[in-house]
C-alpha cells in the first residue's frame, strides 16, 4: 500500500535521485541537450534542499514499500512544480494518491479550487484525468518544452 509524507531534508538525495531517474525513463521529447544540463542543475541537491525547507513549497512523498516512489511538490500551494513517479511504481495510482493529498494540503492552506502546471508531452493525459485542460500553446525555455495547462474546480466541503 502507498504512503503519502511529507518531505524531511533526511529524503533529499531520494527526491533528487527519483526526479532524474524518472526523466531519464520519458522519451526525452520535451529537451534538447542544453534543456536536460539546466534540468540536472535546477534539481542540485542544494535546489532541492532549499525547496524543502521553503514556506513557498509543498513537498510530499510516496512510499511503496518503504521505499520513495514518487514526489509532488506544488509552489504556494496551486502551482504543480514537480509531479514525478518512478517508472516501476506507474500504473499503481501513485501519481492520483500524490495528486489528492496535495489538493487536500492546499484547499487547507488556501487554495480556492484553482491550480496550474506546465506540462511534459508525456504527462499531458494524466493532467486531464486530474481535470486540468491545456491553456495555451507548446512553449519552450532554456532548451526544455512544455504544455501550460490549468485547473478550475469548486471544492466540497
Amino acid at each position: 500500500m502507498v504512503k503519502i509524507r511529507e518531505a524531511t531534508l533526511k529524503d533529499a538525495a531520494r527526491i533528487r535521485e527519483v526526479l532524474l531517474s524518472a526523466i531519464e525513463q520519458t522519451d526525452k521529447e520535451d529537451f534538447d541537450d542544453g534543456g536536460w544540463v539546466s534540468t540536472v542543475a535546477a534539481n542540485s541537491l542544494t535546489e532541492t534542499l532549499a525547496r524543502i525547507v521553503s514556506k513557498d513549497f509543498l513537498i510530499l512523498l510516496a512510499e511503496l514499500d518503504g521505499e520513495i516512489v514518487g514526489v509532488i511538490a506544488i509552489k504556494n500551494y496551486r502551482v504543480i512544480f514537480q509531479l514525478f513517479v518512478l517508472e516501476q511504481a506507474r500504473r499503481k495510482k501513485i501519481a492520483t494518491a500524490l495528486w489528492a493529498e496535495a489538493k487536500r494540503y492546499c484547499f487547507e492552506n488556501g487554495n480556492n479550487g484553482f491550480y496550474e502546471v506546465n506540462s511534459s508531452t508525456m504527462a499531458v493525459p494524466l493532467y486531464q484525468r486530474f481535470g486540468f485542460e491545456i491553456s495555451g500553446d507548446r512553449e519552450s525555455r532554456d532548451g526544455v518544452s512544455w504544455y501550460p495547462m490549468e485547473l478550475h474546480e469548486a471544492h466540497k466541503v
